[in-house]
Parts: C-alpha cells; structure tokens; sequence
C-alpha cells in the first residue's frame, strides 16, 4: 500500500530552483534510502514530506490520518527535566490511559452490588480500553524506554542527568530516542547516524529493520544503507531515480544503465 507520493514536485529558493519534478513513491514497510551530493535538494524534500515547507508546484499525496516522525541534524532539544523524565513525554498518553483505568477499577467496585446494569456497561468500556492499553504496549514502557536509550549509548548513570547538561550530541542522540518510541507511521530521518558509534548504528539498523512503518532516510553511510533499505531514490539535479533495493544494487544499476 502507498502511504505517501509525490508528483512532479518543484521548489525554488529565488531564481534557485532546487527542485525539479520530484516523484517519490513511498509504500507500507518501504525503507526507501534518499541519496544524492550536498546541496542537492535531499533535507529541503524531507521538510516538504513532513509540512514544513511549502512545494510550488506539483502534487504531493499521502494516506489519511497518516503520522509522521521527522529527525533532523538540529541540537534542538533543550529541557529541564532528566534524561529518563524527558524519554517518559513519549508516553503521556498512556499513562492516562493507566490512570483512566484505575478510576474505572474503582468505580467498579463501588457499584458491583448495587448497580448491576452499570457495572455490565463500565466492564465493558475497561475491557475495550484495556484492550487499546495493550496494543500500545502499556505494560512495557519502562523496558521500552531503556532499551531505547542503552541502544543509543546511554549508561544508566545518566538517567538521572539533566538533559540541559547534556552535550549537544547527547541531545540529537535523545531526540532521536524520542522519535523512535513516538507512535508513527512514517519516519523521515536526516542523517540519523550523526553521533552515534559502530553499536549504536548496528542497533538502529536492527530497530529500522522491525520497525512497523515505513522510512526515508538520508544517509551518506553506504553500509547502513545497505543494512536497512530495501529502495533507493536518488535525487540528482532537481530530479529522483528510484530503484528497488540497497544501495549497493542502485550502484550496480547506474552502472549498467
């Protein structure tokens, strides 16, 4: 299924037109790989893809209600709260949800006797939600959040360390963090091997691998491409050539083409 797709996409900067008739297919499980030179066009397209900027012309078309991730090369994260704290935001929702449901426990044991009829319609509603509680992994998002951060680099003894005090690799790494335990259906990822080593690299390419959703990601790391892509689009004078495959194939095409 397509969950996202582009058509003749153009944007200019002045009389500098960086892009020229873009068409970008991106479907369900696609880790399509965006490559290209510096100053191509490649961190301009993902902004687009995630609303942040404007097209001029062309058609760009997506799957309703679809969520996107978008990561860039920004040190952006600045926050009070700890480490553990800022990767706990992610789960606001859940935690309402656990909230809700305690309420709900209480409530049935008030009116167990007393009133029967609704307490055969409040069960009802806490099965449904439980069931909702369960399929957002409710019950594991302590284990989420430290496999996330161990997988990125960080020591439990940072846990508790502010994330102001944190370099500003530190940051882009938890931002990242942040991104990958978000609910999403599409992650735009720009450069997201930046400040990571060869362990943390090797885990986000096993994490991009499982991942549900789908994935465009800029990279100029010819082996990560390789572990996680499964389509390469390469944008080359305003322009995208896509093929099916790791990038190690998209070469080998060019080269017989």
């Amino acid at each position: 299924m397509i969950v996202l797709q582009t058509n003749q996409l153009t944007k200019s900067f002045g009389v500098v037109e960086v892009l020229k008739g873009v068409t970008l297919t991106v479907q369900d499980h696609h880790r399509v790989g965006l490559v290209g030179s510096n100053g191509s066009g490649k961190s301009t397209l993902l902004k687009i893809l995630n609303g942040q900027d404007v097209y001029d012309g062309g058609t760009l078309s997506m799957t309703r209600g679809l969520r996107i991730g978008f990561h860039t090369q920004m040190d952006d994260l600045n926050s009070p709260l700890t480490v553990w704290q800022e990767m706990e935001t992610c789960f606001e929702d859940t935690f309402k949800m656990e909230e809700r449901l305690r309420q709900m426990e209480l409530r049935m044991g008030e009116i167990h006797f007393s009133d029967p009829a609704g307490f055969q319609r409040l069960s009802e509603d806490y099965a449904k939600l439980t069931d909702r509680f369960e399929e957002e992994d409710g019950y594991s998002w302590r284990s989420r959040i430290q496999g996330v951060l161990t997988g990125l680099g960080f020591t439990q003894a940072q846990y508790g360390q502010t994330v102001a005090s944190l370099s500003g690799g530190e940051r882009t790494r938890l931002k990242l963090g942040k991104l990958l335990l978000t609910r999403t259906d599409l992650l735009l990822l720009d450069e997201p091997t930046n400040h990571l080593d060869l362990s943390s690299i090797a885990w986000l390419e096993d994490y991009l691998r499982a991942y549900k959703g789908a994935v465009v990601v800029v990279s100029h790391d010819r082996y990560f491409l390789d572990a996680v892509c499964n389509s390469i689009a390469e944008l080359s004078f305003g322009r995208v050539e896509q093929y099916e495959g790791n990038y190690t194939r998209d070469l080998k095409l060019r080269d017989e083409g």
